[in-house]
C-alpha cells in the first residue's frame, strides 16, 4: 500500500460490494469508530432475479460495516494516490 493512510482515501471513489450483492460506488467522506462508511454521490447497482442490472442515484449514504463484503479502489486511482503521497513526502523538510 506504499504507506497510504486512511486519510489518503478521503475524497476518492470507493466501490463497495454489499453482502446482498448490491454494489455502491461513491466518494469516500468519513468512517466512524464502528467502521461504518460515509459515501457521497452514491450510485447503487443491483441485479434482479432475471439478471437485469438496475442503477439508481442515492446521494449521501451511511454504509453499515456489517453489510460490507468488499471495498475496492480502481488501480489507476491507487497509483495516483501513491504518486501524490510520494510527491508530498518529498516536500517535507
Amino acid at each position: 500500500m506504499e504507506n497510504l493512510t486512511l486519510r489518503d482515501y478521503i475524497g476518492n471513489t470507493l466501490y463497495v460490494t454489499l453482502k446482498d450483492g448490491r454494489i455502491l460506488n461513491g466518494e469516500f467522506m468519513a468512517i466512524d469508530a464502528q467502521c461504518n462508511l460515509l459515501l457521497d454521490r452514491v450510485r447503487e447497482q443491483s441485479k434482479s432475479a432475471t439478471a437485469e442490472v438496475s442503477s439508481r442515484l442515492l446521494g449521501l449514504v451511511s454504509v453499515p460495516s456489517d453489510t460490507v463484503e468488499k471495498v475496492e479502489v480502481p488501480q489507476y486511482k491507487m497509483q495516483e494516490m501513491i504518486r501524490s503521497r510520494a510527491a508530498f513526502m518529498q516536500n517535507i523538510v
